[in-house]
């Protein structure tokens, strides 16, 4: 079987080939060239970096589905132009193949990889089948003009309005997944995005996206302001045509990091109004050890016990971040030596019962060469007996250039 696929991957490389345009190959000489002539004292105009990933993990379902292995390779390129001091043009462009059990035992597997705040589809999937996906996905496209007070970023970015480090209630733009830990950039959105800052203490935001329809549109003000080593922020706006309005802070309380987040979101009907509220403590202690705290209520999230887990999603939205309604997490991180790291996280939701022990070992092999190992253990109560949902370990190995 390993034998056909390369056999058809050469085939269609070489057919891709033959209608590659001619300019595209003048374009990338012409790149190659100017990045070559840059004087290595001035700043580059272009910087361009990535990485390559192969991640294997394994599934270990309840009894009687047996063992499931799925494996990714994964590249990322990152290209980023400075023409002049206050103009910054990037792309950022993921190429990704997938083979094993998470393809072959999910329909829509290939329609799950296009991000839902990406109004514009940039994605290819340059072939499926039922074990195999071949997909590219232009993850950033953005020209940024700045000036001494003013800001703009126009294309698909990155909207960072979180303030907190595990649960972000402000970051309405683009959601994400805490459990999806191999994916380091987070979504990013098509938008438009115009900062202004008065002075250094203080700065207006205002962004406006579009999702894959009309109804997915996000509109928001943010005004953030430091105040006595405090700093805030204020934000209103339209969420997919429901009015939300939210704050968040971030401060020390003595020698450790203390966060939060409010948001709430006006559903209307019989919903009304939903609510997701984060706080988030975090210390580091003199032997080196990085501790950390955080609580969530999500007002959308179960509240009781699940009889049927397999219909709960960790597939989240700003207005529901979690499947639970209670949770919280406790985590430690140490770097044993400066090569080896080593993590463990705890999630758990009351009420519901539902556990998540997540591990992880990260190892320094040489100075763009890293290997992790990682752990996720679930558990949950159903029908009054508290067990195993699944077990799933991955090993990563990542090149940067």
């Amino acid at each position: 079987m390993i034998k056909g696929f390369i056999k058809k991957l050469v085939e269609f490389i070489k057919e891709k080939l033959k209608v590659w345009p001619p300019r595209m190959f003048i374009i990338c000489l012409f790149l190659s060239a100017e990045l070559i002539a840059q004087d290595t004292l001035a700043p580059p105009k272009w910087i361009f970096n990535g990485y390559l990933k192969d991640l294997n993990s394994f599934t270990l379902p309840k009894d009687p589905v047996p063992l499931q292995y799925t494996q990714l390779v994964h590249n990322r390129m990152n290209l980023k132009w400075k023409p002049t001091g206050n103009i910054t043009a990037a792309v950022e462009v993921r190429n990704r193949f997938f083979w094993g059990d998470a393809v072959k035992n999910d329909p829509e597997f290939t329609d799950h990889l296009r991000n839902s705040s990406e109004s514009v589809n940039m994605s290819v999937v340059w072939f499926s089948t039922p074990e195999m996906v071949l997909q590219t996905n232009v993850e950033r496209l953005w020209v940024e003009s700045r000036g001494k007070k003013w800001t703009t970023r126009i294309g698909r970015q990155r909207i960072n309005w979180g303030m907190a480090n595990v649960w972000n209630p402000n970051d309405i733009f683009n959601s994400y997944n805490i459990l999806d830990w191999d994916y380091e950039e987070r979504p990013g959105a098509d938008a438009v995005k115009v900062q202004y800052m008065p002075n250094e203490l203080s700065s207006f935001e205002g962004a406006v996206s579009m999702g894959r329809n009309s109804s997915k549109v996000i509109a928001s003000l943010k005004y953030w302001m430091n105040r006595e080593r405090v700093d805030w922020q204020f934000l209103t706006g339209i969420y997919n045509r429901k009015f939300t309005a939210g704050m968040g802070w971030s401060s020390n309380l003595g020698k450790a990091g203390f966060k939060g987040e409010a948001q709430m979101f006006a559903m209307g009907g019989d919903t009304g109004m939903v609510v997701n509220v984060t706080t988030e403590i975090d210390y580091i202690t003199e032997k080196g050890w990085y501790l950390h705290g955080a609580f969530l209520y999500n007002m959308q999230g179960a509240k009781g016990e699940v009889n049927d887990w397999s219909k709960l999603s960790f597939q989240n939205t700003p207005d529901n971040l979690m499947p639970t309604r209670y949770n919280f997490l406790a985590g430690t991180t140490k770097a044993f030596t400066p090569l080896f790291t080593g993590t463990f996280t705890v999630i758990f939701a009351p009420f519901t019962n539902m556990l998540i022990i997540f591990p992880s070992l990260t190892y320094n092999v040489s100075p763009n060469i890293d290997i992790d190992l990682v752990w996720q253990s679930f558990y949950a109560e159903s029908n009054e007996k508290f067990s195993n949902l699944a077990q799933v370990g991955y090993l990563r190995l990542k090149w940067s250039f």
